[in-house]
């Protein structure tokens, strides 16, 4: 509960504070980053996210944790939980209620220093502090 209530204070310090998100770019663009970068610059920080699934836009907070856990907060106020692992060079996620518990495995491409793109369709900002 703790993380969560410091995670909903972020994100409504942080959401007017966000520059316009340019559009996700191409996958195949931008080559995908290594486990071990994946491990020193995304995991255990505080992640804007942004993109589109299945028609509908998608924004918030996501924290991928040491401990292989994973905390969200929609910029709706929805929160979730899961746990994520590695598949190679691949970040896959299980999410408790979105995607429906399903595994969803994407690679991750450096746009530049602090901000990402997903192999599915996500736009990843780390997130500076209050």
């Amino acid at each position: 509960m703790r993380i969560l209530n410091r995670l909903i204070v972020l994100l409504l310090t942080l959401s007017s504070l966000c520059a316009p998100t340019m559009g996700v770019a191409d996958a195949g663009s931008i080559p995908a980053m290594t486990r071990a970068e994946i491990t020193s610059e995304v995991i255990a920080k505080h992640l804007l996210y942004k993109g589109e699934e299945k028609g509908q836009a998608l924004e918030g907070i996501i924290i991928y944790q040491s401990d292989r856990s994973i905390d969200i907060v929609t910029d709706g106020g929805l929160t979730d939980a899961g746990t994520w692992r590695f598949r190679r060079n691949k970040l896959c996620t299980r999410l408790s209620a979105f995607r429906a518990r399903k595994e969803t495995c994407f690679s991750i491409g450096r746009l530049a220093e602090g901000s990402f793109a997903t192999s599915h369709g996500f736009r990843l900002t780390v997130a500076k502090s209050p």
